[in-house]
């Protein structure tokens, strides 16, 4: 398959008319016409930076999420809700947060919310890490009663989750 990134190295269906492409450089997934057609619906105001029938990985992605959060975790749909309302073209509205899918959506990202509060998230991470050659460092954040805390760490390895608790930290972590 061709994409705006150009040749296809692997493809995924995510569901009919909705498939998950990489490149070798880029990715993000194809859209088929009836389901593109079912995001100008919902979304009109949406507006793909990858062109009709493609959504990008970095930002676009939000919106299949956030259209069809049947095929999509939890994990997923509160990250896309994130992404979407820091775009540009604001296409989340208040008559979207108010419809029936849109306090479905809310509602599964506030419930994966309440499973990570107290949570540290990664953020930027860089590598190579004196004298640990296989560490990732990385700077945390997280938020407890309204208060922003952020702290840098060194990983063993690369670190594989969004979110981790304290105790985790405690075994994946070089102390500082």
């Amino acid at each position: 398959m061709h994409t705006p990134w150009g040749p296809s190295q692997e493809q995924r269906t995510i569901a009919p008319g909705l498939v998950s492409v990489s490149t070798a450089s880029h990715g993000g997934y194809h859209v088929s016409e009836d389901r593109w057609q079912e995001i100008e619906r919902i979304f009109p105001a949406f507006k793909s930076w990858a062109g009709r029938g493609w959504l990008e990985e970095d930002c676009d992605w939000a919106i299949a999420a956030l259209v069809w959060p049947d095929q999509f975790d939890a994990q997923a749909i509160f990250n896309a809700l994130r992404t979407a309302r820091s775009r540009s073209d604001a296409y989340i509205t208040p008559d979207w947060l108010t419809s029936v899918h849109g306090r479905n959506v809310q509602a599964i990202a506030q419930g994966y919310a309440a499973t990570v509060a107290g949570c540290w998230e990664v953020g930027g991470m860089w590598a190579p890490v004196d004298g640990h050659p296989k560490a990732w460092g990385a700077m945390l954040s997280r938020q407890t009663n309204g208060i922003r805390e952020r702290r840098s760490v060194i990983f063993t390895a690369y670190p594989l989750q969004q979110f981790y608790t304290e105790a985790e930290l405690t075994e994946l972590t070089i102390p500082s």
